[in-house]
């Protein structure tokens, strides 16, 4: 197969839809399938009078691949995150990515996949993440005779925000189809263009070139299995000809080996195209999501041909990666690329416009900033806590009537006006809550006390402004957890 290379730019906001229904609440896919392209094409060329042999090579037997569009960033296209990752839950791919099943249980934590966003890889064995940006808009119908919206027809659309660029291939059995074929396909495709839904409003306007770009090909056996990354959306039949979603070893291309249901992640969906031509749906399709991964067992001469698999291949269903090194671990489990954010990569997510801000924007800047500096503030507060719990949770869960103590501190905290007022009602001599009566005797077992003093006491510098109010949220967290396990 020969590849062509082609970029996509949304001149406009674009809708592909999740589900054709017309009711009810509507998302976008964050991706462009193939069958978008492949629909351009068609109806292209099929209004200049295509022959039909030649529109069955192009459109039909498989000879020409339509292939998924993906985030472009640096010249590079994006790949979706792996549902092979876990990270633990409440943390972020900041704290560390693990392979699903060999995720620490030890620490008491719990894993938690990753499934939405997509992936750039770096030469430097790094890798960001990046999430295409959407946006939600709601629309009336207009009644011509009394001009104005017609009532009962709104309409709420979440599209992929213009501006953002695209890579997609379109790729050819040169076997099958001469390169004048390919030309007038081609020609067909490039050029400002519209795909996707209410392209007679305001959605839809793209751009397509063909420019190259880079793809990751980085791939190392891992010995005694092998793994099968779905770059693309991937539906198979059983012997029936029913769709299904458990593919036999053969069916992925598999000599002498067997999958390993266990260590697999596959995600699945089930969806009905619109085929706008016959104005009607298509039979539901059982689809395997791409990102998911396959944990192939070899067995003696174990090969695999490393092919297009599965149905409808010519909407850029089929694509694998075999053994992509993103996929591999070290000795604890964790993955080989280390994370970094897409602003130390010194990129821009697209082309920023530099604008004078009047009064009101300044007021609505202003605004933002603060809620971002709350927002900040929150997350600090939640990974102390939740690190306070983790740490010394056990010292106080399920062994001692601490929620209503805990309760108490929560309200001594509320009406505390800093840190130290705070540690002089807890700590202080002789009437410190902690230091008399009975949650004395309690709290210098084991010295819980202690524990608590120097977390409190870790809040210093630009940290201390918010030392009472993580002690409210950690007495709350606290008291619900003692009640839980009583």
């Amino acid at each position: 197969m020969i590849s062509i290379q082609l970029k996509c730019k949304l001149l406009s906001d674009i809708i592909i839809s999740q589900s054709t229904a017309t009711e009810g609440s509507q998302r976008t896919l964050d991706y462009i399938p193939g069958s978008s392209f492949l629909g351009l094409a068609a109806s292209k060329l099929y209004k200049k009078g295509v022959d039909g042999e030649i529109a069955m090579q192009l459109f039909h037997n498989g000879n020409v691949i339509f292939g998924d569009a993906h985030p472009l960033i640096n010249n590079t296209r994006a790949l979706r995150i792996p549902s092979y990752w876990n990270t633990a839950k409440g943390e972020t791919i900041r704290e560390g990515i693990y392979i699903h099943h060999l995720f620490p249980t030890s620490n008491g934590k719990q894993p938690k996949q990753c499934r939405t966003g997509y992936v750039v890889f770096n030469n430097d064995n790094t890798f960001f993440e990046y999430t295409p940006n959407h946006r939600f808009a709601i629309k009336s119908g207009y009644d011509r005779d009394k001009r104005r919206s017609e009532d009962e027809k709104m309409y709420g659309y979440q599209s992929l925000v213009e501006g953002s660029e695209w890579a997609f291939e379109v790729s050819y059995d040169e076997n099958s189809v001469n390169i004048e074929t390919v030309t007038q396909l081609i020609d067909a495709i490039i050029g400002n263009q519209q795909i996707g839904k209410s392209k007679t409003a305001e959605y839809g306007q793209v751009e397509i070139k063909k420019e190259d770009f880079t793809s990751f090909n980085i791939t190392t056996d891992p010995g005694d299995h092998c793994l099968i990354y779905a770059e693309s959306r991937l539906m198979f039949l059983d012997n029936d000809g029913q769709p299904t979603y458990e593919p036999t070893p053969e069916q992925l291309g598999i000599i002498n080996g067997a999958i390993n249901w266990e260590k697999s992640q596959i995600r699945t969906f089930q969806y009905a195209p619109f085929n706008s031509k016959r104005k009607t749906r298509d039979a539901d399709r059982c689809v395997i999501e791409k990102g998911s991964v396959f944990y192939i067992d070899k067995l003696s001469d174990f090969e695999i041909e490393e092919k297009l698999i599965g149905c409808f291949i010519n909407e850029g269903f089929g694509k694998i990666l075999v053994n992509p090194d993103f996929l591999l671990n070290d000795v604890v489990g964790k993955i080989l690329y280390s994370y970094k954010t897409i602003e130390d990569t010194g990129l821009l997510r697209g082309e920023q416009e530099v604008v004078d801000l009047d009064s009101v924007n300044n007021s609505i800047l202003s605004y933002l900033q603060n809620t971002k500096i709350k927002d900040n503030l929150q997350t600090e507060i939640y990974k102390k806590v939740n690190k306070f719990i983790t740490d010394h949770g056990s010292l106080f869960i399920g062994k001692e009537k601490f929620a209503s103590q805990w309760g108490t501190i929560r309200s001594i905290a509320i009406q505390s006006i800093s840190k130290h007022d705070l540690i002089d009602q807890l700590f202080s001599e002789p009437d410190g809550y902690l230091i008399h009566g009975v949650a004395a005797e309690k709290w210098k077992e084991q010295n819980r006390i202690g524990k608590l003093r120097h977390f409190i006491d870790g809040f210093t510098g630009e940290s201390e402004a918010i030392a009472v109010k993580t002690i409210v949220n950690l007495a709350a967290e606290m008291a619900k957890k003692c009640k839980e396990d009583k």
